[in-house]
């Protein structure tokens, strides 16, 4: 974990039925540690979110949790691992136990809802097994709806047999009418109300010259990171554009995630 330390399981650990470890963590205080990418890569295809945004929730997650230890406010915990703190004299250090006079408060409470909408890793280790949970649950709502239509559809075609049909003739009907009206109506425009895509489109830098747009697509390749491409005519020249986007994103969520693209690359992000 970045300028934190490395926590090392064994590689078989052995949990309690609550998913508790029953061996302890290993860990080590190292102030130049860097995150490790299959971490990052886990954890972005748990979310199903880009990589280069998870790396950046994941670096405001850590860079928050060390302001707080740094304060004494507040350890780091690790859901069913333990806790790691600050010391008196900077070291960070690992218990399975919360530190000697630590107790939640609301502002710690408070602290966590507040920074819950800015970043998903409030729990780094457990968040993919919240998230899977809430999937599994949801499958099972989804297929018990789809046993109650089926059933009742089977009720109304078993004891109703005439309600198909006389309502079928209704709706003959009901066209043939329609049809006629329907002549002396004008058609609507064309996408008159067709409904706009969600999402957003993050453009991180622009190039007048193609040759520049795929030199760095491809240098950002890589460093292991995925980015589009698209042109624009400006102003009579054309310009290339290197972006990433975001369809689940919400207009509160924009500018979260161009200051993170900004700390990123460096660059000022314009949102589509």
């Amino acid at each position: 974990m970045e300028k934190i330390g490395t926590l090392t399981l064994s590689e078989n650990p052995q949990t309690d039925e609550d998913g508790a470890l029953l061996t302890t963590a290993a860990f080590a205080y190292d102030k130049k540690a860097e995150t490790t990418p299959d971490f990052v890569d886990y954890l972005a295809a748990v979310l199903q979110k880009p990589l280069l945004l998870v790396q950046s929730d994941l670096e405001y997650f850590l860079d928050q949790s060390r302001q707080l230890m740094n304060i004494g406010s507040k350890p780091l915990e690790l859901d069913g691992i333990g806790f790691i703190h600050a010391e008196n004299n900077g070291v960070y250090s690992f218990s399975t136990k919360a530190p000697d006079g630590f107790k939640e408060t609301a502002f710690h409470k408070k602290y966590e809802d507040a920074h819950q909408s800015r970043s998903p890793m409030l729990s780094s280790v457990n968040y993919a097994s919240k998230r899977q949970g809430s999937r599994n649950l949801g499958r099972w709502i989804l297929a018990l709806l789809l046993i109650a239509i089926i059933a009742l559809g089977f009720y109304y075609v078993k004891s109703k047999p005439d309600f198909f049909s006389d309502n079928q003739q209704k709706k003959d009907s009901t066209k043939n009418e329609k049809l006629v009206e329907k002549k002396e109506m004008s058609l609507p425009p064309v996408n008159a109300n067709k409904p706009k895509r969600g999402g957003y489109k993050f453009i991180i830098q622009t190039f007048d010259n193609l040759e520049r747009s795929n030199k760095r697509v491809n240098q950002l390749k890589n460093y292991g990171n995925t980015v589009s491409t698209d042109s624009v005519l400006l102003n009579g020249k054309m310009t290339y554009r290197l972006y990433v986007t975001d369809e689940n994103a919400t207009p509160m969520d924009t500018l979260r995630i161009k200051d993170s693209l900004h700390s990123y690359f460096g660059h000022t992000i314009t949102v589509e």
